[in-house]
């Protein structure tokens, strides 16, 4: 009998932050917002199904088209300490997680009580004594000169995934310090991986974090090596990867780019068999040339923003030389090609902003999107023009490709019932 094939790993990734309610309209947390344990789950989907528990709402609503990933993601959502731990208690025990990544910033302690202080005295060896009246409310009052929030310290939850929980798998632990220098954060570190059990450790300061060359330290990988934040998400799903001797699942989404990469091959091979003067002829009021610069300006902006996160629709090259040289456009196509070949399924959930200008006189506006988003936008905008490029050399006795400038949605409307039926 043939082997079967494995099941593929399965992946729990927690981020975000815990927030701690201080009265019913006020809490406490930290500045981290989940964004590397969002990119660490995308990046895992490369391998298996993920389960992202996470506070970033934005984020569960990205996950929930999952299906553009190579496996799965799903998403649970917490708010609090108490909300996390339930998530975890519930899902480790019954996941069969090959391996967890803990890169959620759990707080330390939950407050427990609000006190107006009423006086402060110094006492010996740097104590204070502080006189303090009980102030706790559903909104404490903000006429208390100055108040005291005391606060309990709460379980650490990563230590709780192997000996409560009963995780057998790889395990990686994030550690954050604050104020002190490489050596020190490394001996920290690798004590604090060694504590939990764990089998990496990403350790960082949020001087790393903040500074020009974002990154962190990874460690229990032999020496610990610097990883810069961009590529830390991919660099350690590989690793995990690695450890575990699994491969990459071939995309099981590349349609949007290659939807994209086939209709600028025969938008190449077309204009790369007509005349000059039908690729520039404005007879009609616009030219060849000019519709085939319009969509790269759109294509380049996409693909310039997968890398630095904005989309710039306004960065036109209007009177370009390619509207203008069949050959000089066609090599741009075959550069666009190139790189809508460079994505991955993972980069298709990430999160861009958007820059263009939708009323003339006004400033271009700037909105959140995905790429997976831009792309679908790209396709409907590229077929749009080509339809007119169609229409612009029909009467020239040019035959373009079959379904250029054709919806998809169309084309399956002419191949449905409906239309046999009206034929």
């Amino acid at each position: 009998m043939p082997a079967q094939p494995s099941a593929p790993p399965r992946f729990l990734v927690c981020a975000g932050s815990t927030r701690e309610r201080l009265d019913r309209v006020r809490d406490w947390g930290n500045i981290f917002t989940g964004g590397t344990g969002f990119d660490i789950a995308r990046a895992l989907a490369a391998y298996g199904p993920v389960d992202l528990v996470t506070s970033n709402r934005d984020h569960l609503s990205l996950v929930r088209s999952g299906s553009l990933a190579a496996h799965p993601i799903r998403g649970f959502a917490f708010r609090t300490h108490a909300d996390l731990r339930a998530q975890l208690a519930h899902l480790i025990p019954h996941g069969g997680y090959t391996a967890i990544s803990m890169s959620a910033a759990v707080s330390d302690y939950t407050p427990t009580g609000s006190f107006a202080v009423v006086d402060r005295q110094p006492a010996e060896n740097g104590l204070q004594r502080w006189l303090v009246r009980d102030v706790h409310a559903g909104k404490v009052s903000s006429s208390h000169g100055q108040i005291a929030i005391s606060g309990t310290q709460t379980e650490k939850l990563v230590d709780l995934i192997r000996s409560a929980w009963g995780h057998t798998g790889l395990l990686v632990k994030f550690k954050l310090e604050v104020g002190i220098d490489q050596t020190e954060l490394l001996a920290i570190g690798e004590r604090s991986r060694q504590a939990s059990n764990a089998d990496l450790l990403v350790a960082n300061t949020l001087e790393m974090v903040e500074g020009d060359r974002p990154g962190a330290w990874l460690l229990g990988d032999g020496e610990p090596r610097w990883v810069d934040r961009p590529v830390l998400a991919t660099n350690l799903a590989a690793l995990v990867a690695s450890r575990l001797n699994v491969a990459a699942t071939v995309d099981a989404q590349i349609s949007l780019t290659a939807q994209l990469a086939e209709h600028c091959r025969q938008l190449a091979t077309l204009i790369a068999g007509m005349d000059d003067a039908v690729f520039t002829d404005r007879s009609s009021g616009s030219a060849v040339g000019e519709h085939v610069r319009h969509g790269l300006d759109h294509l380049q902006a996409i693909l310039d923003g997968n890398t630095s996160g904005l989309v710039d629709y306004e960065q036109r090259r209007r009177g370009w030389a390619g509207e203008r040289d069949r050959h000089l456009a066609g090599q741009a196509l075959a550069a666009v090609i190139t790189r809508l070949a460079a994505i991955n399924a993972h980069d298709l959930l990430r999160p861009l902003v958007v820059r263009t200008c939708i009323t003339s006189g006004q400033p271009p506006i700037e909105l959140p999107s995905t790429l997976a988003r831009e792309l679908v936008f790209a396709i409907s905008h590229e077929t749009h023009h080509a339809a007119i490029i169609q229409r612009l050399i029909v009467d020239r006795g040019l035959a373009p490709p079959a379904g250029f400038g054709l919806a998809a949605s169309t084309i399956a409307y002419r191949a449905g019932p409906a239309c046999a039926a009206s034929a």
